[in-house]
C-alpha cells in the first residue's frame, strides 16, 4: 500500500511541478516529459517524444551536453548540472539549467535518465547585460583620459585606479592598491580630503575643486577635483576623477610673472583679458536678465515714438529734417527690439522652453505675405518672389517659420550691395517642401561655411557689417525643431544660396 501512495505521490509531483522534468533512455531519448516541460519548450508532449535526443539543444552546445551525458551515464558522478540552451518549437532561443542524474535499479543497473529543467533565460540575460556594464565601465575606466581612483569609504583604502593614475604619479599598481591615499603621502593639504569626504557624506557631490597631490617622486601636481559616492559590490566607494592642470597653472604664473615684469608694456592686455572673461562668466546671466529687463522699456518707447509720428503726421508738427530724425529712431528701437527677440530665443532654447505650435499653413502664402512685409524696410535691395501655382501645404508653426523667412532674407540683404537682388522662391515635391532663398552678396569662405550657423559665428569677411551671429543659428535651431534642415551654398564675392528643407 505504501509503494502504492508513493508511486501515485512521485507522478503527481511529475505532473504537477512547476519546471520541467524529463525522462529519457540510456541513450538520451525522451521517454516522457512533464507539462511544464511542454511549456518551457513550445512542443506538445507527443512531438518532444518523436524529437532525437540532440533536436532541441542548440547545435554549439551538442559537445558538451554529450559529454555530461556520457559521464553520467558512465557513473563518473552521480548528476550532473549544465546551462545549456534550447530552440523553442517557435525558433526562439531560451537558456535554461539542466541537472541530469540515472536512476539504477537495486543490482545497480541504470534504467532510465531523470532530468529537472529550469529556464534561465531572464538571468542569463541580466548576467549577460551586467558583465557588458563592467567591461564597459572597466574599458572607460582604464582608458579614459581622466585620472581615476576607486576608495573604499570605511577605511580610505584605494581599490582602483586606472593607467593615467599610475602614469601621472610614477606609482605601480601593486604600490597603491590596498593602501590610504595619506599613507602614500598623496594629498599635499591633507585637510583638504576630510572636509571633502565630510562633504560626500552628507549626500553632496565635489565639482572642480583645485587640490594639490604629491607624486611618487616627490614632485607637486595641481589638479581638478570631482568626486562622488558609488556602491562598488556591495561596498559604499569615493570615485574620484583629476584633470591635471599642473601645466596650466604654470603657464598662468609664467604670465602673471611676465606681466608684472613688464606692467606698463601689458596693462592694456592684461585689463582686457580680465574683461573678456568677465564678459565670457556674465554673457548667460545678460542673456536671461537683459531680455526680459530691456524688452519692456523698449517696447513702450517703440509705442510712444509710433505715437509721436502719427500725431506729428496728423498735425503738421514737425518739420522734415525732424521728421527723419523720428523715423531713424523708430527704425533703431524696432531693430533693437528684434535683437531682443532673438535673444530671448537664445535664452529659451538653451533651456529646451521653446516650443511649436503646429497648424495646417500655405507656405507659399507665408512666404508671399512676409516678403511683402518686407518690401519697404528693403528698399535698397530688389525682392524677386518665385512661387508654384499650386499651394504647399504644411503642419508647422506659422510665427517661427514667418521668423526664418524673415531671417534668411535680411541676411541675404545685410551682406549684399545696394541695388542687387535677392531670389525668394518655394519648391516642393511629394515629401519635402523647399524654400530657397539666393543674394549677390559678399560669399562666405569655404572654410567657414560648416560653422556659419553656431551660435555667434561670423565669418571674417564680415565683420565690419554690424550684427551678433544669431539669426542663422535661430534659423537652423527652429527648422530642425520642424524636423528640417537647412544648408548653404557660396562663393566668396559672388553671393549665397540658403535651402531650407521641410517634410511635408
Amino acid at each position: 500500500m505504501d509503494s502504492e501512495i508513493s508511486e501515485r505521490y512521485g507522478w503527481a509531483l511529475f505532473a504537477q511541478a512547476p519546471i520541467g522534468v524529463l525522462i529519457s533512455d540510456t541513450a538520451g531519448r525522451l521517454l516522457d516529459v512533464n507539462p511544464a516541460f511542454c511549456q518551457l519548450t513550445g512542443y506538445s508532449k507527443e512531438e518532444l517524444l518523436a524529437l532525437g535526443p540532440g533536436d532541441l539543444t542548440h547545435p554549439d552546445d551538442l559537445a558538451a551536453e554529450e559529454a555530461l551525458l556520457a559521464r553520467v551515464l558512465d557513473g563518473q558522478q552521480p548528476s550532473a548540472s549544465s546551462a545549456k540552451r534550447y530552440r523553442r518549437k517557435d525558433g526562439r532561443e531560451i537558456w535554461v539549467q539542466i541537472t541530469r542524474s540515472l536512476v539504477r535499479d537495486g543490482a545497480g543497473q541504470a534504467q532510465f535518465g531523470l532530468a529537472f529543467v529550469e529556464d534561465i533565460t531572464e538571468r542569463m540575460r541580466a548576467t549577460e547585460a551586467l558583465q557588458h556594464s563592467e567591461a564597459t565601465f572597466a574599458a572607460a575606466f582604464n582608458d579614459g583620459p581622466v585620472i581615476l581612483t576607486i576608495t573604499r569609504l570605511a577605511d580610505g583604502r584605494i581599490t582602483q585606479v586606472n593607467e593615467r593614475f599610475l602614469a601621472l604619479t610614477g606609482y605601480t599598481r601593486e604600490e597603491v592598491i590596498g593602501r590610504t591615499p595619506l599613507e602614500l603621502n598623496l594629498w599635499v593639504h591633507p585637510q583638504q580630503r576630510d572636509d571633502g569626504l565630510q562633504h560626500l557624506r552628507q549626500g553632496h557631490t565635489l565639482r572642480e575643486g583645485e587640490a594639490d597631490f604629491r607624486m611618487k617622486d616627490g614632485s607637486i601636481r595641481t589638479c581638478l577635483l570631482f568626486a562622488t559616492m558609488l556602491d562598488v559590490h556591495g561596498e559604499r566607494s569615493v570615485l574620484t576623477a583629476l584633470t591635471d592642470i599642473t601645466e596650466r597653472r604654470r603657464a598662468e604664473a609664467e604670465r602673471a610673472r611676465l606681466a608684472e615684469e613688464n606692467a606698463r608694456l601689458y596693462a592694456d592686455e592684461q585689463r582686457a583679458r580680465a574683461e573678456a572673461e568677465a564678459a565670457v562668466r556674465l554673457r548667460d546671466e545678460f542673456l536671461s536678465v537683459a531680455t526680459h529687463e530691456l524688452r519692456t522699456p523698449l517696447t513702450a518707447l517703440l509705442g510712444n515714438a509710433q505715437l509721436l509720428q502719427r500725431r506729428a503726421q496728423r498735425e503738421g508738427l514737425l518739420g522734415e529734417r525732424d521728421r527723419r530724425t523720428l523715423e531713424a529712431m523708430i527704425e533703431q528701437i524696432k531693430r533693437l527690439n528684434l535683437m531682443m527677440g532673438e535673444l530671448l530665443d537664445i535664452t529659451r532654447l538653451a533651456a529646451g522652453r521653446i516650443t511649436l505650435e503646429r497648424r495646417s499653413l500655405d507656405l507659399c502664402a507665408l512666404v508671399g505675405r512676409v516678403v511683402e512685409e518686407l518690401r519697404p524696410t528693403q528698399k535698397r535691395h530688389r525682392l524677386l518672389l518665385a512661387l508654384p501655382d499650386m499651394p504647399v501645404p504644411l503642419l508647422a508653426d506659422e510665427m517661427r517659420l514667418a521668423q526664418v523667412v524673415t531671417n534668411l532674407i535680411q541676411n541675404a540683404c545685410k551682406y549684399s550691395p545696394a541695388e542687387s537682388e535677392v531670389a525668394i522662391r518655394v519648391e516642393a515635391d511629394a515629401d519635402l517642401a523647399r524654400l530657397v532663398v539666393a543674394d549677390q552678396g559678399i560669399g562666405v569662405p569655404q572654410q567657414d561655411q560648416p560653422r556659419l550657423f553656431e551660435r555667434y559665428f561670423r565669418a571674417p569677411n564680415a565683420a565690419q557689417i554690424p550684427g551678433m551671429g544669431l539669426g542663422l543659428y535661430l534659423v537652423k535651431e527652429i527648422v530642425e525643431l520642424h524636423g528640417g534642415t537647412v544648408a548653404v551654398t557660396s562663393v566668396e564675392g559672388q553671393g549665397s544660396t540658403f535651402t531650407v528643407m521641410l517634410p511635408r
